[in-house]
């Protein structure tokens, strides 16, 4: 079962693999997005943590920073950043369920409408 929990730290050495070429194109390592939300210091972005069963298989950060308004004029919006799954576990729906339209984290629910733009 893929479920969703606030990132902690002790989810990193299973969240710290390689993505290849490609997919770094799209998305950021687990350690870059991290390093990013730290240098921010707003406490504007959320990082999650993607579990198949117990173990982390996928991450993603929830941005509810200003800079979403150059993509949209809903300021109710909230950006997924860094989305990525684990190479060896993909291929299994793991990463559809942060892009459904309601993402459950522990007692806090984030209604999401989202809207995908890619480069």
């Amino acid at each position: 079962m893929v479920s969703l929990r606030f990132f902690t730290i002790s989810d990193f050495p299973e969240l710290d693999y390689a993505l290849d070429e490609n997919q770094l194109k799209y998305t950021s390592t687990v350690e870059k997005a991290l390093e990013r939300i730290k240098q921010r210091n707003d406490s504007k972005a959320v990082a999650v943590t993607i579990l198949e069963g117990e173990k982390p298989a996928g991450f993603f950060v929830l941005d509810f920073g200003e800079d979403k308004l150059d993509l949209t004029d809903n300021e109710k919006s909230v950006l997924l950043r860094s989305l990525s799954v684990n190479p060896n576990l993909q291929g299994k729906g793991i990463g559809k369920l942060p892009c459904s339209r309601q993402i459950f984290l522990s007692e806090k629910t984030f209604r999401i409408v989202m809207k995908l733009f890619l480069p």
